[in-house]
C-alpha cells in the first residue's frame, strides 16, 4: 500500500510541474503578442520574414515558441520595417509557369545569348531568383573554352540605371533632410548657371530631359562637336565645363534623353553635400540598410574581378572598329562602361558608373515600396517618393527621373501590362528595373547583352528578346495575372 501511496504522490507532483512549465511558456508567448509594436514586427515567413532558421508555416513557430523566447536573438532578427523575404508563400506563380521563363531565357542563351540574373519580388517575397548563362564569355574576340557561369550574386554594369538608383536617390535624400527642392533652379546650386539661356533651368528640367541640354558631349574625344576647350580627361574640369554648354532648344520646350543633365544633378549632389557623389550615396543610403555591393569605383574599393559580368569584349572600340586617345581595349570586367562616366569623370558620374546585383536593387525597390524606410533605417520621407515617383507635369513619359511605366511610349520597354503606377528604369549595358506598387511587384533583370560580337551597327546580344526586355516583363505579369491561360 505505502509504494502504492507513493507512486500516486509522485505522479501528481509531476502533473503539476508540466502544468507550470506550459503556464510559464504560454505566458511568455502572450506577453510577446501583447507587447509586440506596430512598426517592430517579427520576420515571419508570411509577413516579411528575415529569420536566422527557416520556417514552414505558423504550426512550426507555435510549437518552437520556448526557443524562441528563450534565445530570441540567436533565432531571428527584428526590423523596425518591412524587408524582402526568401520565403515565397504567395499562389501568383507556380514553379511550372517560373520554369516557362526559364525555358524561354535559357533557349536564348544556348543560341548565343551572354547571360542574365532574374529577380521576381511579389508582396514583399522573392518568388524567383535565378542565374542564365555565362558572366564571361570572350577574351577579347576569342570565345573562352570555358566561360565562367553566371551566378545569382554576380554584378553588373547598371549604366543608366545608375541614374535612379544613384543620382535620383541621392537627391530625394537631400530632400528628406530639407537641403534641396527639385522645383529649385540649378543657378541656385551652380555657379554659371545663371546665364541668360539656363536662368530658368530647374532640377525638375533636369529630371524629365526637358532642360534644353544635348544628349550628350564627347568629352573625351579631341574632336567632340563643341571643339578643343570641351575636351577633358580630368573630373574636376568636366564638371566646370558643364554649364557651359550651349542648349539645343529652349529649357521646357520638349524633352531629349540627356546624360550631360543628369551630370549636372551629380554635381549638384556634391555641392550641397560636401564631398563626392559615390560617398554620399554609399555612406548615406546603401549602408545603412545594409548593402555593401551596390558601389562606384568597385575595383578601386576591393571587390574581385570576378565578381563582375563582362561588358564590351575589346573596351570602348566596338570589337576595333573604332579608336581615341587612351581607348581601352581589354574585355571590360568592373570597369564602368560608359565612355563619358570613365574618362572624363574617373569613374563617378551623374549619367553612370554604379555596379550592383539583383539582390540589391530589389532591396533598394522594396524600400521605394516601402514609402522610404527599410529593415531599421528611414532613409526617405514619404512624401519624397511619392514626389519623385509620381509622373512628371513637365512630360509624362517621365516621373523625376524614372520612367513612367504606365506610358504607352514605354511599352517596348516594360510591356502592355505595367499598371498605371509602375515606375522603372533601363541601362545600356542590358539593365532594367521595374516597380510597380499596384501589384506590390519588383521584376530586376539584368543582362550583359553587350558581351557580345559586334555585326553591323549593334551588339549580336542586342538582338535576342531577353535584352530587349519587354518580353520577359510580359511574361511575368502574364504569369501573374493568369493571361493568356
Amino acid at each position: 500500500m505505502r509504494v502504492i501511496l507513493l507512486s500516486i504522490i509522485i505522479c501528481l507532483m509531476l502533473v503539476t510541474g508540466c502544468n507550470r512549465q506550459f503556464d510559464s511558456q504560454q505566458s511568455k508567448v502572450d506577453a510577446y503578442s501583447d507587447n509586440e509594436s506596430t512598426e517592430m514586427k517579427t520576420q515571419k515567413t508570411n509577413n516579411y520574414i528575415c529569420s536566422n532558421e527557416l520556417v514552414d508555416n505558423e504550426d512550426n513557430i507555435t510549437s518552437n515558441t520556448d526557443i524562441i523566447s528563450s534565445n530570441e536573438d540567436a533565432t531571428r532578427q527584428e526590423y523596425l520595417y518591412p524587408v524582402l523575404s526568401d520565403v515565397y508563400t504567395g499562389t501568383e506563380f507556380t514553379q511550372e509557369e517560373l520554369e516557362e521563363i526559364d525555358n524561354f531565357i535559357n533557349d536564348e542563351v544556348s543560341k548565343g545569348f551572354p547571360g542574365a540574373v532574374l529577380l521576381i519580388a511579389k508582396n514583399k517575397q522573392i518568388a524567383k531568383h535565378t542565374s542564365y548563362g555565362y558572366s564571361l564569355k570572350y577574351d577579347g574576340l576569342e570565345l573562352l573554352q570555358n566561360p565562367v557561369q553566371m551566378n545569382k550574386d554576380t554584378l553588373f554594369d547598371l549604366a543608366s540605371v545608375s541614374k535612379v538608383f544613384g543620382t535620383v536617390f541621392g537627391l530625394m535624400k537631400l530632400e528628406t533632410d530639407g537641403d534641396i527642392n527639385s522645383e529649385d533652379s540649378v543657378s541656385k546650386y551652380l555657379n554659371g548657371f545663371n546665364s541668360t539661356d539656363k536662368k530658368n533651368m530647374r532640377m525638375e528640367h533636369l529630371l524629365t530631359h526637358t532642360s534644353g541640354f544635348p544628349a550628350s558631349v564627347a568629352m573625351y574625344y579631341p574632336n567632340n562637336t563643341l571643339g578643343d576647350d570641351f575636351y577633358s580627361l580630368d573630373r574636376n574640369k568636366t564638371m566646370s565645363l558643364l554649364y557651359k554648354i550651349p542648349l539645343d532648344y529652349e529649357t521646357g520646350s520638349k524633352s531629349v534623353y540627356s546624360d550631360i543633365g543628369f551630370m549636372t544633378l551629380g554635381c549638384i549632389i556634391e555641392t550641397v553635400s560636401g564631398v563626392r557623389m559615390d560617398d554620399y550615396v554609399e555612406n548615406n543610403i546603401y549602408k545603412p540598410i545594409g548593402l555593401s555591393k551596390t558601389l562606384y569605383s568597385p575595383l578601386k574599393k576591393g571587390i574581385e574581378k570576378s565578381e563582375f559580368a563582362a561588358t564590351e569584349r575589346c573596351g570602348n572600340t566596338r570589337d576595333n572598329r573604332y579608336s581615341f586617345n587612351s581607348v581601352r581595349k581589354h574585355t571590360l570586367q568592373g570597369e564602368v562602361h560608359d565612355e563619358l562616366a570613365y574618362y572624363a569623370m574617373n569613374e563617378v558620374s551623374g549619367s553612370a558608373g554604379l555596379f550592383s546585383n539583383a539582390y540589391e536593387l530589389a532591396v533598394l525597390s522594396q524600400m521605394i515600396l516601402n514609402k522610404g524606410v527599410y529593415g531599421n533605417a528611414k532613409i526617405f520621407d514619404e512624401s519624397v517618393v511619392e514626389k519623385y515617383t509620381t509622373p512628371s507635369k513637365l512630360y509624362s513619359r517621365y516621373c523625376l527621373g524614372w520612367d513612367y511605366g504606365g506610358s504607352d511610349k514605354n511599352n517596348y520597354r516594360y510591356g502592355p501590362y505595367a499598371s498605371n503606377k509602375a515606375f522603372g528604369k533601363t541601362g545600356w549595358t542590358g539593365t532594367v528595373v521595374l516597380i510597380d506598387p499596384e501589384y506590390d511587384l519588383i521584376i530586376v533583370l539584368l543582362t550583359n547583352k553587350r558581351h557580345s560580337p559586334f555585326e553591323g551597327d549593334d551588339f549580336v546580344g542586342a538582338s535576342f528578346e531577353t535584352g530587349k526586355y519587354a518580353s520577359i516583363i510580359t511574361k511575368v505579369y502574364e504569369k501573374m495575372l493568369d493571361i493568356n491561360k
